[in-house]
């Protein structure tokens, strides 16, 4: 394993401990290398996946874990609407990934709907630290 992907492992896994105690699902998901994220579809194309930090990618342990991120922030979004903060067709459009760290500055994201063996599209690193990734 190259050293630019065993540090943001490492990154990772060091932003999921709580008081010296290690997220049991994170660790597995760096020792599997395999991360869920919410991704929101840029006007442009691309998506916008946020981070922790500058750093580390707000990369999620499990399926689960991202599905309850997106329910919740729709839900969120549609109580706004409700309320009138946000305009009407301000819903929360994000989109399930399967992502994996592949390689020096690269992250595959696999769309939710392409998880039955389709090969995942890789996306720059300094994409995802700018919040940006773009599937090409």
């Amino acid at each position: 394993m190259n050293t630019t992907k065993q540090a943001l492992l490492a990154a990772i896994l060091a932003s999921n401990t709580d008081e010296g105690v290690v997220d049991e699902d994170m660790q597995k998901a760096c020792e599997r290398n395999e991360f869920y994220v919410d991704a929101v579809p840029l006007f442009g194309g691309g998506y916008s996946i946020g981070a922790i930090d500058d750093t580390v990618p707000a990369l999620l342990a499990t399926r689960e874990e991202a599905q309850l991120e997106i329910d919740y922030v729709k839900g969120e979004h549609k109580e706004q609407i409700s309320e009138g903060i946000r305009d009407e067709d301000d819903e929360y459009e994000a989109e399930l990934f399967r992502a994996t760290i592949s390689g020096d500055n690269e992250i595959s994201l696999l769309p939710a709907n392409k998880w039955d063996g389709d090969a995942p599209v890789s996306v720059s690193y300094t994409h995802l630290r700018a919040h940006e990734t773009s599937l090409h």
